[in-house]
């Protein structure tokens, strides 16, 4: 770009997607464009749709060891979960498994926006309540402490497997059986730990899974709800129309002529209206690459380099990593935030940082995140109060290089001490 190598480090926003999974979404534009094909009456483009859109169900279930039922698509992590929240409050979920008023959510003060805004509305809205668990200093779960901190009545526990911010990857299977001790469900957000790791569902025994088809060489606006078979059956629809039916009469009744739907199983009942089918199709071949590269491989590289890049960035002077500094495989994702103080002390604005990385490397554009990283209560947590730092974040597509190139950039950049600013300084967060 501009005449520039790009070295793309933004992996934890967005990963980069290789030929076949472009190759299978132009493939359904050009040659298919159609409806799927659930009905009797479906025409051949239909039913060829329709076959690939089944066959990417199947590759997606068998790659998180679920079955193909208790897959649902959805356009990203944050959907997924509020169809979760939506759904288990409703008026017309069983009692059994139906939060309400009095009844507890438990999340972590760490939790991206998306793992806290869904419980925040159903307090304002439902009266369940939202019970906040403070992490450790460094954004750590003791699961002593969070076994100790459960409420009674806590219908949910959400937590996210790995931080977006700090990189700590969670204890899921301890709390998983700390939710099921307590005779609660468990929801995971797996956005920042699915693409990086072999997944196993149903070993691990949780109740639903969120993940972002667009952070694992996916398309973009394409995501899986995962949830057991046992749940989805019981929990009714939350958004309603076309295709989560078998059948819709009128009949009369009290007042007048009355709709009466018969509602599909899971996964159908919970996928309203016509589907990103390009974008499920573009999920398939993105599991079909990554199940070719082999998930243990993508999870060795990134160990590998991942501990280079904490490594080479503890050594650079004025670098602040956030959350842990030493790293330890198995225990962190393929990611790093930190601050940059100047020559003098003061802090380098993170979007100077980035626009300094985009536009004075000489012969290269480096592609960092800036900001709040959508995760504002943990850099509070974490004593971070202009709710900014620079992220880079890696994928099975990065290699040693890159990071030398970042850690070469850094230094320079503090010699030149652009953008800086008084420590503690307030900005408006992004």
């Amino acid at each position: 770009m501009d005449g520039k190598k790009l070295v793309y480090l933004d992996s934890a926003c967005q990963s980069l997607r290789p030929r076949q999974v472009a190759d299978a979404i132009g493939g359904y534009y050009s040659d298919l464009g159609s409806c799927t094909g659930l009905l009797a009456s479906s025409n051949a483009l239909a039913a060829r749709t329709q076959s690939l859109v089944s066959e990417a169900r199947v590759k997606m279930a068998r790659f998180i060891g679920a079955d193909e039922s208790e897959v649902i698509w959805q356009p990203n992590t944050t959907y997924g979960m509020n169809l979760v929240a939506m759904s288990l409050s409703s008026r017309y979920c069983p009692p059994g498994i139906r939060m309400a008023k009095g009844d507890n959510v438990v999340t972590t003060d760490a939790e991206h926006h998306s793992g806290l805004l869904p419980f925040w509305k159903l307090e304002q809205e439902k009266g369940v309540r939202h019970r906040i668990f403070p992490v450790g200093s460094g954004g750590e779960i003791d699961l002593q402490k969070f076994q100790d901190f459960l409420p009674r009545r806590t219908r949910l526990i959400s937590v996210a497997w790995a931080s977006n911010v700090t990189g700590i990857i969670n204890p899921v299977e301890g709390l998983v059986k700390i939710a099921h001790d307590n005779g609660s469900m468990v929801l995971v957000d797996g956005a920042q730990y699915a693409p990086h790791h072999p997944v196993d569902v149903g070993a691990l025994k949780m109740d639903f899974l969120a993940l972002s088809v667009h952070k694992m060489c996916g398309p973009s606006g394409t995501g899986v709800l995962f949830g057991v078979r046992e749940l989805l059956e019981e929990m009714p629809a939350v958004m309603v129309g076309g295709e989560t039916v078998d059948d819709v009469s009128i009949a009369d009744g009290p007042g007048g002529p009355k709709v009466s739907p018969r509602f599909r199983g899971p996964p159908e009942r919970f996928e309203p209206g016509l589907q990103n089918f390009a974008g499920i199709i573009g999920a398939g071949a993105a599991v079909d690459y990554l199940s070719k590269v082999g998930m243990e491989a993508v999870e060795r590289h990134e160990d590998g380099l991942t501990g280079y890049m904490m490594s080479r960035l503890a050594d650079v002077p004025g670098v602040e990593v956030v959350g842990p500094q030493a790293y330890e495989a198995g225990k962190h994702a393929a990611l790093a935030s930190f601050r940059v103080r100047g020559k003098e002390g003061k802090l380098i604005e993170s979007d100077r940082i980035a626009r300094w990385m985009d536009e004075g490397v000489p012969g290269h554009k480096i592609l960092l995140r800036s900001g709040g990283h959508e995760a504002h209560p943990l850099l509070r947590r974490l004593g971070i109060p202009e709710l900014s730092t620079s992220r880079a974040s890696l994928y099975l597509y990065n290699e040693e290089a890159d990071v030398r190139l970042l850690i070469e950039a850094l230094t320079k950049l503090r010699q030149l001490d652009v953008g800086t600013k008084n420590p503690g300084s307030p900005r408006a967060p992004n």
